[in-house]
């Protein structure tokens, strides 16, 4: 069977109905809304609905759009507007970071770059020829298109709108960008029908090799790392006088953006968990990492002088199921070895002669690169400097035991955040968490709409502490979990609120119907996602981490694993509301409050046996 064998007979993403919609999102805003501003937002509802009203018409240019559409009338929409349009730094803001453990035995920076790079290689063969298995969700196939993006994307800066180049793979990605020192070399690692053209060991060889020659030389000056790391429209104009400036940089640039993935081999050692985080967000400045990377490209995988690694993933064309999925293939065949006795391989090259590797050359001479490289530099240097990360792995319980409390986990989780929000805010955030809809053709994902008046209720009842008893309080935790179990399947059913609501708003700008409930104070406040959260159940993985999606809000990355819970929190500096190392502390404590609430109930008397 082959990878998209299933794509064909996977359902369309469903228009929901005006009222399935108007009644769930209604339910979801209460929480954050006065009882004057929820009657205003009625009325409004109820003009927006009334047969003939705008609502009306939205809705069937809406399924009209859908009956036109070949694959799903969100995709287009949603890549535009969640990714394409976007024009601030893709660094933090927009691309992701996986942390990767350690490898199983001692290895050099090379050994394991090698080894990273040739089950990467194995993985595109597997993409390539279709031959990739379909992923199933309680036996249900998912769409798996996402796949085809993985080595063959690249995001392109535009003057208004971003574009995404696509190469053929195999035939024309048979190379990889090897940045080190801030230098870009290219190295043809396959041939058209994707075969390897190095063992492993041929690849450390090449790796160490390249390392020495970088090492011996100064860093370069920071080029096309910083210039991407910056704003999209100022990016865009960057890159079109490097193109115009010199034809050796428009063939550069080119042979970067088609190639199947970066390799970063950074000069440094990270002293400390939390400090490979960041250096992984974003780079530590233009002076340290940040250079050392090309920010448009789908996939960089990262290897640090102590051989820790990473990968940065821009979000645009994938998202981070598909990319998890990817990486604990890769470490699961790394740890039992299996790369250094399946290679298909080519004598054809000899890596003692000639060097394998191409150093590429970039003409930055001109006054005007000069000037934008230093802006560009302040900028990101300015943007890295303004967030804060934090870690937790909290190992009080984890998955187990809290099964042996009869809730879900993801629910234990999310609760756990909305009660440290309240204890530092006295208030209740917005708060996002991905919920996939890859059951759909061309699906990707829904807001799972968090806050509830279920988890309302239990997160007052713990602010009164002893004013409620435990067993009411475990009651309300029980409501509040239901609540969120249920909301997250519906939504990953394609019955959120949020993508409908996207949906209506373009067609409103698109046909000239504003209304005044697409542009309330309930809309924008409900969707202003101060807690914006995504769970990846990671194994193998030591984490994931993002930026904040508004000014004063947090970016919660989470996984519910055997021993423990981890977490990544960000927030940004000059928010006077926001500070992640007190969300992280506060976090620390509503996770003990719930293992206190589930264990400190009395166990029942066992009856004396006569």
């Amino acid at each position: 069977m082959s990878t998209y064998s299933e794509q064909g007979k996977l359902p369309r993403l469903p228009v929901p109905t005006l009222e399935q919609t108007a009644e769930k999102w209604l339910k979801t805003i209460e929480p954050f809304t006065s009882a004057e501003e929820l009657s205003h937002t009625k009325t409004l509802l109820q003009d927006f609905m009334h047969p003939g009203g705008v609502g009306r018409y939205l809705q069937q240019k809406l399924i009209e759009r859908d009956q036109k559409s070949k694959n799903s009338w969100l995709e287009e929409w949603w890549n535009a507007y969640a990714y394409m349009d976007y024009r601030d730094s893709v660094v933090i803001n927009v691309s992701f970071y996986f942390t990767l453990c350690d490898a199983p035995r001692p290895v050099s920076q090379a050994q394991r770059a090698a080894n990273l790079v040739t089950l990467a290689l194995e993985y595109k063969a597997l993409i390539d020829n279709e031959t990739l298995p379909v992923e199933r969700s309680r036996n249900t196939p998912q769409c798996m298109v996402a796949y085809s993006r993985f080595f063959t994307t690249c995001r392109i800066p535009g003057p208004e709108t971003d574009t995404w180049i696509s190469t053929p793979s195999p035939q024309n990605n048979t190379h990889i960008i090897i940045v080190s020192k801030n230098r870009y070399y290219s190295l043809a690692v396959t041939d058209t029908k994707n075969n390897r053209l190095y063992t492993p060991s041929q690849l450390s060889s090449i790796f160490q090799s390249l390392i020495q020659e970088s090492s011996s030389l100064d860093p370069a000056q920071p080029s096309l790392g910083v210039l991407s790391a910056d704003n999209r429209t100022t990016w865009f104009h960057a890159r079109q006088h490097l193109i115009e400036f010199s034809p050796r940089n428009k063939e550069t640039l080119s042979i970067i953006e088609s190639s199947a993935f970066l390799l970063c081999l950074d000069n440094y050692a990270p002293q400390s968990y939390k400090e490979m985080c960041n250096l992984l967000l974003h780079g530590g400045g233009s002076s340290k990492l940040t250079a050392n990377r090309f920010w448009d490209k789908t996939l960089q995988l990262v290897v640090f002088e102590n051989s820790k690694a990473g990968l940065i993933g821009e979000h645009s064309g994938i998202d981070g199921l598909p990319t998890m999925h990817f990486l604990e293939w890769l470490l699961s065949h790394e740890a039992s070895s299996s790369s250094s006795s399946s290679s298909s391989t080519s004598n054809s090259v000899q890596t003692s002669n000639n060097k394998p590797y191409r150093l590429l050359s970039l003409d930055l001479s001109s006054p005007q690169t000069q000037t934008q490289i230093s802006r560009s530099s302040e900028a990101v240097n300015t943007l890295l400097g303004n967030l804060n990360l934090e870690v937790l792995h909290y190992k009080n319980f984890g998955k187990n035991q809290i099964k042996s409390w009869g809730v879900s986990p993801d629910a234990v989780a999310q609760l756990a955040m909305q009660r440290a929000y309240f204890k530092l805010h006295s208030s209740f955030p917005p708060t996002y968490e991905s919920a996939s809809t890859r059951q759909f053709n061309r699906g990707r994902t829904e807001t799972g709409r968090v806050v509830s008046n279920e988890s309302v209720n239990w997160v007052k009842a713990m602010a009164l502490g002893s004013g409620t008893s435990r067993d009411e309080k475990e009651r309300l935790f029980k409501e509040a979990a239901k609540a969120h179990v249920k909301y997250l399947k519906e939504a990953g059913e394609g019955y959120g609120v949020d993508r409908h609501w996207l949906g209506l708003k373009l067609l409103a700008k698109q046909f000239g119907k504003g209304h005044g409930l697409l542009d309330s104070k309930a809309m924008k406040e409900s969707g202003h996602w101060r807690i914006s959260s995504s769970q990846l159940p990671v194994e193998r993985l030591e984490g994931v981490g993002y930026g904040p999606v508004v000014g004063d809000g947090y970016g919660c990355w989470y996984a519910i694993k055997d021993g423990l819970l981890a977490f990544t929190v960000t927030s940004w500096r000059d928010s006077k509301e926001t500070d992640a190392g007190a969300f992280v502390r506060s976090l620390e404590q509503a996770l003990d409050e719930i293992k206190v609430m589930f264990e400190s109930k009395p166990k029942a008397k066992k009856e004396a046996k006569l």
